[in-house]
């Protein structure tokens, strides 16, 4: 069975994060403006599930131009964000002026383990990004919660691997949430 270091290494070898960035990258302005708005429901959903909240330290992962990082710093919250695409990122930073944003991989957070009292990814993490739920929960504080949602069923977007990977790292508490 393999470590987190050796999936890691393994997704790196399998997802060119810059390439995902220049595909997702290529029309920005576009994707920001006339498209991200429509998962504010899910959005929604995801926030009340992980508590966004006043002093909430929350990572989006794929963060695309960072509609959601707005919204939950307007609810109080403390976040930061990473994206592949860096046309995506400087929207993101325009919009979130006090995030700390970076372009790079969901595969490789920049930020040390413990950073966040949540995480969350809108349709960012599908089937075969198992490794970065992994990099999720190690940024995650003991407890954190996270929060996703994906695009349909099947591959590239069934998950169900995604879960398990994560289930295999979390905490074995057994008091409630």
């Amino acid at each position: 069975m393999s470590n987190i270091s050796d999936t890691t290494a393994d997704a790196d070898r399998e997802h060119d994060w810059r390439e995902a960035g220049d595909a997702w990258g290529h029309a920005a302005n576009d994707w920001a403006y006339l498209y991200e708005h429509y998962a504010l429901d899910v959005m929604v959903a995801i926030f009340q599930q992980i508590g966004i909240a006043d002093g909430v330290r929350v990572l989006d992962m794929a963060c695309g131009s960072g509609l959601a990082l707005r919204h939950a710093e307007a609810m109080g919250a403390t976040t930061a964000g990473i994206d592949a695409a860096a046309t995506l990122v400087e929207i993101a930073r325009d919009r979130n002026p006090d995030a700390d944003l970076r372009l790079g991989s969901m595969f490789e957070l920049p930020w040390e383990d413990g950073t966040f009292d949540a995480v969350m990814s809108i349709n960012g993490i599908w089937g075969g990004c198992e490794a970065a739920l992994a990099e999720a929960n190690r940024v995650l504080q003991p407890g954190g919660m996270i929060g996703l949602s994906f695009w349909g069923t099947g591959t590239p977007n069934d998950l169900r691997g995604c879960f398990k990977a994560f289930a295999r790292h979390a905490s074995r508490s057994t008091s409630p949430a």
